[in-house]
């Protein structure tokens, strides 16, 4: 079966130049996704540095939790972005550089408008992450709605001395007390930091009080406080849940934009291959019609049923930090190996929530989890003697 497609990506990645609100970390399964499902050569030029750990700090406390088996990798993004544009040419995909404008869709046909040009369709898939146009387009030509979301900021810092964390090789984590913050994050990528912070509020002056807490100036060089008013401040989304209505009669919508990613971790660039074959699938397989495409649904399951998972597993951790409490989690998990597999399995994305869950549901853990909260929870309170 032959099948003619057209890609509308108006960004040029070729020169190097545009920057993406990612912090640019590919996560496992990553590598099997591309050389397996997409049957591509993994682009191990453009690897800058291999992650072999992460750090999480919450409330005045640490844990290192290492990476056993699968390697998670720092890239520049958009030599990413670059390189999957140049193996969708080498596979005579049809790229327009133009930004769609918007979309007709019709009992028989899509009919697709952009900056130069239209073209006549038997179907469209939306992969826009949370760009602002393109969900208006798609909730105003159908019955799709855009996921809940927090918002992100994040900083490029490049470091002028050439040193940019002590362990090169990890990535730091925060959970911070402040509860207008849901996670922060620290990444090194060679001569330069990304630094990332996600609320439902996000702001420069939410990164700048981060950046000025006892916990990153722990981690940042003491060389970046020096550039501190001269920063560039970049700002994005992050799905949050559920899209409502991601597919249906002759459209789909993925990866991000249909938020089908992982609470917390995120890991949209391995949602919008998983989603983007499964589409890919049952379009050659079923056929167009909103009916075919339940099995769209059906194929990724796994992913939907675990939402809710994430949303508890969110609850309990911003409740946890809010009240000083996930630092002494941590502290447990130094003696806990199930405690610990499940903190490396949150920040490094290798289980699914519902799999992190049945790590700790064991009596022992469980007990010692129950103290820790019970202990700030009740308030004990000594009788002073008359």
């Amino acid at each position: 079966m032959y099948i003619d497609v057209h890609l509308f990506e108006y960004k040029d990645f070729s020169t190097g130049a545009y920057y993406n609100q990612c912090s640019g970390i590919l996560s496992p399964p990553i590598e099997e996704l591309i050389s397996g499902d997409l049957q591509l050569n993994f682009p191990q030029d453009i690897v800058i540095s291999t992650i072999n750990g992460y750090k999480i700090h919450s409330n005045g406390h640490s844990i290192r939790v290492d990476t056993p088996d699968h390697a998670s990798y720092a890239v520049r993004r958009v030599l990413f972005d670059k390189f999957f544009i140049e193996e969708a040419e080498k596979e005579k995909i049809k790229i327009h550089k133009f930004r769609v404008t918007d979309i007709d869709i019709n009992n028989d046909f899509v009919m697709l408008y952009s900056e130069g040009m239209d073209l006549r369709a038997d179907f469209v898939a939306g992969a826009f992450g949370l760009d602002d146009g393109g969900c208006k387009l798609f909730e105003r030509a159908t019955k799709y709605k855009q996921p809940n979301y927090l918002e992100s900021i994040i900083i490029k810092y490049t470091c002028p001395k050439g040193q940019v964390l002590k362990d090169k090789n990890t990535i730091h984590a925060f959970l911070p007390k402040n509860k207008k913050i849901d996670f922060a994050g620290i990444s090194p990528k060679e001569d330069h930091i990304v630094i990332n912070i996600a609320a439902k509020k996000a702001s420069k002056a939410l990164m700048d009080e981060f950046l000025l807490s006892d916990e990153a100036r722990a981690v940042l060089p003491p060389d970046f406080y020096e550039s501190f008013d001269s920063l560039s401040y970049f700002k994005g989304r992050f799905p949050n849940g559920l899209a409502r209505n991601f597919y249906g009669h002759r459209y789909v919508v993925l990866g991000d934009a249909a938020g089908l990613v992982r609470t917390f971790k995120g890991k949209g660039i391995n949602s919008g291959i998983i989603t983007g074959r499964a589409a890919a699938e049952v379009i050659v397989k079923n056929g167009v019609s909103r009916e075919a495409l339940h099995e769209y649904y059906y194929a990724l399951r796994q992913i939907v049923n675990d939402i809710k998972y994430g949303k508890l597993t969110r609850y309990i951790t911003l409740w946890s930090k809010s009240r000083g409490i996930f630092g002494e989690m941590l502290e447990l998990a130094k003696d806990d190996p199930e405690l610990k597999e499940a903190f490396y399995a949150s920040v490094s994305g290798t289980k699914y929530y519902k799999q992190i869950f049945q790590l700790v549901l064991n009596k022992k853990t469980l007990i010692k989890l129950c103290r820790c909260w019970l202990y700030h929870f009740i308030p004990f309170k000594k009788q002073q003697k008359s």
